[in-house]
């Protein structure tokens, strides 16, 4: 069954994780100070976590990526309006709900509080089964989806590690970067030509 009301409020969210390939720890801690939106900036510099204390939890921000890195990525003109947009809609919800706490978040529940990174989970678990693909965590799809996607596209692996906020290139071609069938297709064509089949 499709998620009409959570797909609208992710929609923004889901163009920004692809666009940044912010872990969904950092993306779910952005909020409007994270952002330069006339410079098309947006600033790593928080991250939520859930602390458990004697049966009860809370939220709380730790400073940096969840590897303590602060740090920008550049973001589309396209994506600006959007989280421009969204920033209205997080304003209207904050003036006409109920009861609203604010954590001063993008993509806050309904309350106010925290998303949790379950209820994304969720999210995608739903749309992947609709779509009959296999089954995709929002920290495969977004880090390693934006990763694979500007390797097709040519960005070099050296742009794409900066953007993930890995020191080693490394880390990004290796964990954070799939084969795409297309790439194998042309490395079979390649060969053949080496091998004189064409």
């Amino acid at each position: 069954m499709r998620d009409t009301p959570t797909l609208a409020r992710l929609h923004s969210l889901y163009l920004f994780a692809f666009s940044t390939g912010w872990r969904p720890c950092e993306l779910l801690a952005v909020g409007p100070e994270q952002l330069d939106l006339d410079r098309g900036l947006a600033w790593l510099e928080r991250h939520l976590v859930r602390v458990t204390e004697d049966g009860a939890g809370r939220w709380e921000f730790k400073p940096g990526s969840k590897i303590g890195k602060r740090y920008a990525v550049p973001l589309t003109e396209k994506l600006c309006q959007s989280l421009a947009a969204r920033l209205e809609i997080v304003s209207f919800e904050a003036s006409s709900a109920a009861s609203w706490t604010d954590w001063d978040l993008l993509w806050p529940a309904l309350d106010g509080r925290p998303t949790w990174v379950q209820a994304l989970r969720d999210h995608l678990e739903r749309a992947c089964a609709v779509a009959e693909l296999p089954r995709l965590t929002p920290h495969h799809l977004f880090r390693r989806g934006a990763s694979t996607l500007l390797k097709a596209e040519g960005v070099d692996a050296k742009t794409r590690a900066a953007m993930l906020g890995h020191s080693r290139v490394a880390t990004t071609e290796d964990v954070y970067t799939d084969v795409l069938p297309d790439d194998l297709r042309a490395a079979a064509e390649t060969m053949g030509r080496l091998l004189g089949e064409t």
